[in-house]
């Protein structure tokens, strides 16, 4: 277990983290997910030694670790840019860690080009990272990272320079390498969806505080606040006073016709609506408030609904939900 008691780290005046308290069981893989400062990069980087908490204890097992050099920590980190080593050859970058840790040269070897054949990087051993693809940049930081044999990765935002086709590939690598490995993962990043296709469990930060640690699951249904609730979704829950109370209900929480679990409904003013490749979302006004709601394309006669719909814009329309999938704040 990799155990995280009291973190606190600041900036000059800023506080970054507030006390930070975790536990990650061996094994796991673990998504620091959260805007943009919310602290959990810092948090990362103290886990490898490349930042010094202003206080607190990290231990791994039965070692302290907070004291010792990244070197020492067991464990790999992959940056946001790669950080490879540019003149020197795919082989090179893969074997350096070996070297350094004094790995025969045959050991060396046969590892680098095993690594590369499970990552599909043969072909490209003699080139310089600047003569491949973002992707393929990636792979050989992921190899390097496992050459180590460590029992820790460290990932912060891998795949944020990556496009949407190349993304969809590494995240089921990083899921693959994970469920072979008995590694645990650490996970960085701001992409909701990375984080609950990938995670056993997510941390959720903001404002160098922790909001909710849950599984995926649990952090999409049952939300601990109004943070998590609006920050988790896409389209976000929809947040709004409803009968005197601050409530959330998920876009694709509404229907546009009442059903046996669907009884409850709202009337809301139709502002604009938007036909995409699967969804429809409406957007929506609620005695001053916006709403949106998503329905998927395919179960909608979209003929009939264009004709329908696009005519109440700026007219009332009776939208229909389930009171048990509300949340209460």
């Amino acid at each position: 277990m990799l155990q995280l008691k009291n973190i606190r780290k600041s900036f000059g005046d800023n506080l970054i983290l507030k006390d930070i308290n975790l536990e990650i069981e061996d094994g796991e893989f673990i998504v620091f997910l959260g805007p943009s400062g919310c602290g959990k990069t810092t948090l990362v980087r103290i886990i490898a030694g490349l930042e010094e908490a202003d206080s607190g204890l990290i231990k791994h097992g039965d070692r302290e670790i907070q004291e010792l050099a990244p070197k020492d920590r067991d464990l790999s980190m992959v940056f946001q840019n790669y950080a490879l080593y540019p003149h020197k050859s795919v082989y090179d970058n893969l074997a350096f860690p070996l070297q350094i840790a004094g790995a025969a040269k045959s050991e060396i070897d046969a590892t680098v080009k095993r690594l590369a054949a499970k990552l599909g990087l043969l072909e490209y051993l003699e080139r310089k990272p600047k003569e491949l693809s973002g992707g393929q940049r990636q792979r050989v930081a992921l190899a390097r990272a496992m050459a180590k044999k460590p029992k820790i990765f460290l990932l912060d935002e891998p795949l944020s320079n990556l496009d949407a086709k190349l993304r969809t590939q590494m995240r089921h690598e990083l899921f693959n390498l994970h469920k072979e490995s008995s590694a645990t993962f650490i996970y960085v990043t701001h992409d909701q969806i990375e984080a609950l296709s990938l995670a056993d469990k997510i941390v959720v930060l903001n404002d160098g505080e922790i909001q909710q640690i849950a599984s995926p699951e649990e952090i999409y249904s049952n939300p601990a606040n109004v943070f998590v609730a609006g920050f988790i979704g896409a389209p976000a829950t929809n947040i709004f006073m409803l009968n005197g109370r601050q409530i959330g209900i998920r876009p694709e929480f509404f229907a546009l016709e009442q059903s046996a679990s669907q009884q409850e409904s709202i009337e809301v003013l139709v502002s604009n609506i938007e036909v995409l490749a699967s969804e429809v979302l409406i957007y929506c006004q609620y005695e001053g408030q916006p709403v949106i709601v998503k329905q998927a394309r395919a179960n909608l006669d979209m003929n009939s609904f264009k004709s329908s719909l696009i005519t109440k814009n700026n007219s009332v329309l009776p939208i229909f939900y389930d009171p048990h999938v509300i949340y209460y704040f």
